[in-house]
């Protein structure tokens, strides 16, 4: 009996033993309670192209390098085609004013609000692509100044469009020189090129260009000027039967910045990692920019599909690249300063003497 009593005790005084034990533990949690995950700061970043561009693609994948390499703090979420719906028009001043924090812009259209960075896409002044990507190199310290001084922005990198060639298209018309351009109505990408192709006898449109499959499949346009890539990535390949290649393409640059409050907002470790992967993909598009096989790629899927190409001869690309070359010098004595201190970092990589 005495035994058993002790048993008994015994037995009490574990149970006890581990309820005092549980509720110092239960003390200790709630003393120290578990370390919560660390906030995500998002950031939208606004884009021109496609979902389905390779161009955005790219993109994508450094925005998911910088969210592991962030360890989850930084998110980047890509709005593709401009849907954000913002006006793309006034793309600086949206960055300047936080309406996104982040933007991959073409600086090709940023010409109505600062022309100095459209240097780089000067036409017929460039001996080939590899001088064109020193001279956009050779802007980065430049344009860090103006976005920090005029815009509200840090700048973070440059890519470039991997594209290195210019064709000229056509729904129906063969053209194999630039005679047969002669009364076609043409869409035109920029501003720029209108007087250029008017001397060639050109009727130019200026229309966005998801409207141009469209107008080219009814007739409204003859045709159009671009890169081949579009007659992938657009399918203007099912309307198109005919094209025209061998104009050295605008460098097409497309800056990497960031509002410079959101930029302040985030850890020195953020920073460096956001910067170490777009300086990344800059240096990987400007290789793949120098190298003529993207533009094939995109040119033997438009043959597949039943695009018919021809080459400018050389005398040809000789007419066409003094056409342009003299518009943009003309262009250029109109120029604001800051366009002109532009010019005088990218010259000594043209062939302008």
């Amino acid at each position: 009996m005495e035994e058993k009593m002790m048993a008994m005790r015994n037995k009490s005084i574990i149970k006890c033993g581990f309820i005092v034990l549980m509720a110092l533990f239960t003390g200790v949690l709630f003393a120290f309670p578990s370390a919560s995950p660390a906030a995500q700061t998002v950031w939208r970043l606004d884009f021109y192209l496609p979902k389905g561009d390779p161009e955005t693609v790219m993109l994508q994948q450094a925005a998911d390098d910088i969210l592991y390499f962030t360890e989850g703090r930084l998110k980047i979420d890509i709005y593709p085609s401009f849907s954000l719906k913002l006006n793309p028009r006034t793309q600086l001043k949206n960055l300047k004013d936080g309406l996104m924090e982040a933007a991959c812009m073409n600086v090709e259209m940023l010409e109505g609000l600062e022309p100095s960075f459209v240097v780089t896409e000067a036409p017929g002044v460039w001996a080939g692509k590899a001088d064109q990507v020193k001279a956009v190199t050779a802007m980065e310290p430049f344009k860090q100044k103006v976005y920090a001084e005029h815009w509200g922005g840090h700048y973070v990198a440059t890519k470039m469009m991997t594209v290195q060639t210019s064709g000229i298209f056509s729904a129906k018309k063969p053209i194999k020189s630039i005679a047969d351009l002669k009364g076609m109505k043409m869409r035109i990408p920029t501003r720029r090129m209108l007087n250029p192709f008017k001397e060639l006898g050109v009727a130019p449109v200026n229309m966005r260009s998801g409207e141009v499959y469209m107008a080219l499949k009814t007739g409204v346009l003859d045709g159009a000027a671009s890169g081949s890539r579009i007659l992938i990535y657009q399918k203007w390949a099912e309307v198109v039967k005919y094209g025209l290649e061998g104009q050295l393409t605008g460098s097409i640059a497309q800056d990497i910045v960031i509002n410079q409050k959101a930029w302040d907002s985030v850890s020195d470790d953020i920073k460096e990692v956001v910067t170490m992967v777009f300086t990344a993909l800059g240096e990987k598009q400007k290789i793949m920019a120098s190298y003529p096989g993207t533009s094939k790629s995109w040119r033997r899927q438009a043959e597949a599909m039943g695009v018919t190409f021809f080459d400018l001869t050389p005398g040809d690309l000789e007419t066409l690249e003094k056409i342009f070359a003299e518009q943009w010098l003309q262009d250029l004595e109109k120029a604001t300063p800051r366009t002109k201190e532009a010019w005088s970092i990218v010259k000594p990589f043209t062939t302008v003497k």
